[in-house]
């Protein structure tokens, strides 16, 4: 579990946005999966209080603080120009920090995810579940089929605004930072989703909201700004690094395909260059080598990663376009909701966007 002497949220705990529940309103084509969502997240939904309830309660400092941040970032998402609707103005009791679990597949020989299609949201990259075990058994289910599997314990996640997303309640464990950070990454997601391009979801989710947390506490006094400056920082190295090991693992990839590689030169291949990869981590003092990927170094787990963390320099240098005056978060991400509405590549159209571009 996640407390507040945790320095940051490392990528297991940052996937917190399983988009899946708002497709249970969409359709019932899916069968029992959808319908087993459809369950949990009313469940779920029947444990949030009012934050305003929990508040008049009486809590401890530490809780009040914390449901007191909840409310505060909420507000200044606001007036950067972000939408959250109803999210974060309950809490759910969930026992702990563990909402649900995610299980994602990749192909092997390529850097490329398995992907489930569904109503409204597109293709996505990952299942999600309530429970452990279902996890676990689905993943099973998979190991048939040539994939590297990876299952993964979930902090929370977004409905995209279809539900009124209390805040799992093991989220008030986070430090300051986190918890507001968390709080921004998942009101993006409300503001703004391209269907079938989850990977720029998540990151531009990520950009905004640790360049929304470094505004959020420069306006307060004490100390969490100087934080929320080396988490951004911290986390636009971790994503240079990535950018240049999916670089690595795709030139691999061509060169096994045009040179008609067997599978096991491939995978001994592969192993040397997420070995070479593990030791530049810990080089980098982003952790020791047994850390890097969780300790599963495959196609599912680096591209679970790097699904949060693809392109920040290229986004925050986006956004320092805007000149981070009041709601222009809200309008860098109109102006791109506009501009992919045709089905373009949203990276691709980063370039004409915002002040000055062109």
């Amino acid at each position: 579990m996640y407390n507040r002497r945790s320095t940051a949220i490392e990528p297991r705990g940052r996937i917190i946005a399983v988009a899946l529940v708002a497709m249970v309103v969409a359709s019932s084509c899916q069968g029992p999966y959808l319908a087993r969502l459809g369950f949990e997240q009313a469940r779920f939904l029947s444990r949030a209080r009012p934050i305003s309830e929990l508040l008049s309660a009486g809590p401890d400092h530490d809780r009040r603080r914390s449901l007191e941040l909840v409310l505060d970032a909420r507000g200044f998402a606001l007036d950067r120009g972000l939408s959250p609707g109803g999210a974060y103005l309950a809490v759910a009791d969930t026992e702990g920090l563990a909402v649900a679990w995610v299980v994602s597949a990749a192909h092997r020989d390529r850097l490329e995810p398995y992907l489930w299609r569904y109503p409204l949201v597109g293709a996505i990259p990952y299942r999600g579940y309530f429970d452990r075990g279902r996890a676990d058994a689905f993943a099973r289910r998979l190991g048939g089929h040539a994939l590297d599997i990876r299952v993964t314990e979930a902090a929370g996640y977004s409905t995209l605004g279809w539900f009124d997303d209390p805040l799992p309640s093991g989220l008030l464990a986070l430090d300051d930072v986190a918890l507001v950070t968390v709080v921004l990454h998942e009101i993006v997601h409300t503001t703004l989703f391209v269907p079938g391009h989850m990977d720029f979801n998540e990151s531009i989710a990520t950009a905004l909201s640790e360049r929304l947390a470094v505004e959020f506490f420069t306006n307060r006094a004490g100390p969490d700004a100087v934080e929320a400056n080396r988490r951004m920082a911290l986390s636009l190295a971790r994503s240079r690094f990535y950018d240049r090991l999916a670089g690595r693992l795709r030139t691999l990839f061509a060169r096994a395909a045009s040179g008609d590689w067997n599978g096991t030169r491939t995978m001994a291949e592969r192993s040397v260059v997420y070995s070479d990869a593990a030791a530049e981590f810990e080089a980098a003092g982003f952790g020791d080598r047994t850390s890097f990927l969780a300790g599963q170094p495959d196609n599912a787990s680096f591209l679970a990663a790097y699904r949060y963390h693809r392109g920040l320099a290229e986004l925050q240098a986006w956004f320092e376009r805007y000149g981070g005056q009041p709601g222009w978060a809200g309008h860098a991400l109109g102006e791109l909701g506009e501009a992919v509405a045709d089905g373009q590549e949203p990276y691709s159209v980063l370039a004409g966007l915002g002040p000055g571009a062109g």
